[in-house]
C-alpha cells in the first residue's frame, strides 16, 4: 500500500508538467519546461532559469518529501501510491474535458470530480501550500485510523522520524511539527477508507455537493497563448470576492486554465456575486422566491481568446508563486 522505490517525489506531477512543457512529444526524460524565477513580487519582476529549459524529471520535487519509513533495501514508506491513481488519470481526463467544453459537449460529473480531485490533490500536497493546507483540513491530523495495520503505519509520523532533508524544511520556512502535522492529513485524506471510498474523495464530494451549492466552472482556451504554471499548483482568487465564496484557478495545459467558484445557494450570497443587481433582486424578491427559480447546480462557461483574463491569470502566477514560475514559452501575457 505505502511501499515503492520512488525516492524524488514529485509534488507536481510529471504528467501535468508534460501538458506545460516546450515539447510534449519528446520521451519523458528529454522533456523541458521553461522555469523562471521570482525577482520582485510586487514589480511582478522575474529571470529565466536557463535559456534551453529545465528537465522535468527532477523538476517539482524533492527527495523523501513525503517518507515516513525506509527500509534497508532502499525502498520507503510514503503516498505515492496513492498519488499515482490519479496521476494515471489525469492527463486523459484533462483532453478529455477541454476536447468536450471547446466543442460545447456535456461533461460528467464523475469526469469533474476526477479533475478537481487532483486539483485538490495539488493543493494538498504541496509543500509551499502548508500553512493554507492546516488552515483548511488541519482537523484531519487529529484523526487516527481504526485499522491496526494503518495505525502502525500512521505512528511512525512522528518529529523523530523525518526523512526530508533539515535544508528542504528551511527552504519551505517550516518547523517539523507543522511538517508533521502536514502529514498527517496527507495519510488521512490519502489512505482512510470509508466503506467504497477514501477520506479525500469523501470531502470532495461534499465540496460538489451540487444539493446545497451553486459551483460555477469556467474554462479559459487559446489557440496559442500561454498560460503559466505556479509552484503553488494554484491560484487564489477568493480574497478578491466576498468572504462566503471560494475560488481557486488551476492551470489544465499550456493554452488552458480553469476558474473553479463554490458558494452557497443563498440570497445574500446572490447579491454579493451581482452587486449591481442588488435594487433588482430586492424587487424580485418581493413577488417571488428568487432563490426557488435558481436552484443549486453546476454551471459550465468556456470563454475563448479572452486575453485580459489571461493577463490577470498570469499576473496572480507570478504574484502568488513560492519562488517561481513555469511555461511552454518565454513570452506570454501578463499585466506589466
Amino acid at each position: 500500500m505505502f511501499n515503492n522505490e520512488t525516492r524524488n517525489q514529485h509534488y507536481i506531477s510529471q504528467v501535468e508538467q508534460k501538458l506545460n512543457s516546450i515539447d510534449p512529444t519528446l520521451p519523458r526524460e528529454r522533456r523541458r519546461i521553461f522555469k523562471f524565477k521570482l525577482v520582485d513580487r510586487e514589480q511582478l519582476t522575474s529571470e529565466l532559469v536557463n535559456p534551453n529549459g529545465v528537465r522535468i524529471e527532477k523538476n517539482l520535487s524533492f527527495n523523501d518529501l513525503y517518507t515516513f519509513d525506509v527500509f534497508s533495501d532502499n525502498t520507503r514508506n510514503n503516498f505515492e501510491s496513492f498519488f499515482g491513481v490519479y496521476e494515471d488519470k489525469i492527463e486523459v481526463t484533462t483532453n478529455n474535458i477541454v476536447d468536450k467544453l471547446r466543442n460545447e459537449e456535456s461533461v460528467s460529473i464523475e469526469e469533474l470530480k476526477v479533475l478537481i480531485f487532483s486539483k485538490i490533490m495539488n493543493f494538498i500536497r504541496n509543500p509551499f501550500c502548508i500553512e493554507k493546507v492546516l488552515n483548511t483540513f488541519g482537523e484531519l491530523s487529529k484523526y487516527k485510523p481504526q485499522d491496526p495495520s494503518l495505525l502502525s503505519e500512521f505512528q511512525k509520523i512522528r518529529t523523530d522520524n523525518i526523512h526530508v532533508k533539515e535544508d528542504v524544511l528551511n527552504q519551505l520556512d517550516i518547523a517539523k511539527d507543522k511538517y508533521i502535522e502536514w502529514l498527517k492529513v496527507l495519510f488521512n485524506f490519502f489512505s482512510i477508507k470509508i466503506g467504497e471510498k477514501f477520506l479525500g474523495e469523501m470531502v470532495v464530494d461534499e465540496i460538489l455537493d451540487i444539493d446545497t451549492k451553486r459551483i460555477h466552472l469556467t474554462l479559459y482556451t487559446f489557440q496559442s497563448e500561454i498560460c503559466l504554471l505556479s509552484d503553488r499548483s494554484f491560484v487564489d482568487f477568493g480574497p478578491a470576492l466576498p468572504k462566503d465564496f471560494f475560488c481557486l484557478v488551476f492551470n489544465l495545459n499550456k493554452n488552458t486554465f480553469i476558474s473553479f467558484k463554490i458558494f452557497e445557494n443563498t440570497l445574500e450570497n446572490l447579491k454579493a456575486l451581482c452587486p449591481h443587481l442588488v435594487p433588482l433582486i430586492d424587487k424580485l424578491n418581493k413577488e417571488v422566491d428568487i432563490i426557488s427559480l435558481m436552484p443549486p447546480r453546476i454551471e459550465i462557461l468556456v470563454v475563448k481568446e479572452n486575453v485580459e483574463a489571461l493577463k490577470g491569470y498570469n499576473t496572480q502566477v507570478i504574484y502568488q508563486c513560492h519562488s517561481s514560475f513555469f511555461g511552454a514559452a518565454t513570452s506570454f501575457f501578463y499585466n506589466n
